[in-house]
């Protein structure tokens, strides 16, 4: 799990990358302002199947709490989105491997306690949830949370949850396809060190924005 705690987002990334792309952008993050009311914190299967590194599941946990109450405060969104168990098919049993696909399936069952967000989250009546049947929340089909999302005429995401490089990753390369403004928030996604870091400067690179919750709270305050 990632352990170290840079106070800035791109502090996860490569120094060269960092020097490219704020060269060709002439800035050093892609999005230098967060429009509260048009902003959604979209939380991705922060459940208890991730939750396997308990210190670093509650500094995320924590940083997901303060920001979301941040933006809440300034008429923000937030959606909760949980893995929706489907049968394994012959496709996710070949990548994953028969008995993994297999566990995976029985661990997001409704009513397997594995399933259930981690129990420290706070989450508000006024929040969104939903189920998605894949692995990104906005891949056509998987998923209401795009449309509803475009009903309330929200244009930026702010990625948090587990994990980094799978769900959240393919989470937010999907969101910028549909046309959304994506920022990947280092310090609120789960994910081992390395692959986490691979997936921030994936997102960086191609398809949005790397901050750190206090970041994007600094940014809500100043709207």
């Amino acid at each position: 799990m990632v352990t170290d705690q840079p106070r800035r987002g791109i502090d996860w990334l490569p120094a060269s990358l960092v020097a490219r792309m704020s060269g060709r952008r002439g800035r050093l993050n892609t999005f230098e302002r967060l429009v509260p009311n048009r902003t959604a914190l979209v939380v991705i299967d922060l459940v208890m199947l991730h939750a396997k590194d308990a210190q670093e599941t509650l500094r995320v946990v924590d940083a997901v709490n303060h920001l979301a109450t941040a933006l809440r405060e300034r008429g923000g969104t937030i959606a909760w989105i949980r893995p929706q168990s489907t049968p394994t098919n012959a496709l996710t049993a070949a990548v994953l491997g028969h008995e993994p696909a297999s566990r995976y399936v029985a661990a997001t069952k409704t009513g397997n306690p594995r399933a259930a967000l981690h129990p420290k989250l706070r989450v508000e009546p006024q929040d969104l949830r939903f189920f998605k049947t894949g692995y990104s929340a906005f891949f056509p089909g998987a998923c209401d949370l795009p449309e509803t999302l475009q009903d309330r005429d929200i244009n930026t995401v702010l990625i948090a949850g587990a994990v980094s490089n799978v769900c959240c990753d393919a989470s937010a390369r999907d969101a910028f396809t549909r046309g959304f403004q994506v920022v990947m928030l280092a310090d609120a996604c789960l994910g081992k060190a390395e692959e986490h870091r691979a997936a921030l400067a994936a997102i960086y690179r191609n398809y949005g924005d790397v901050r750190t919750a206090q970041e994007a709270i600094a940014l809500l305050q100043m709207a």
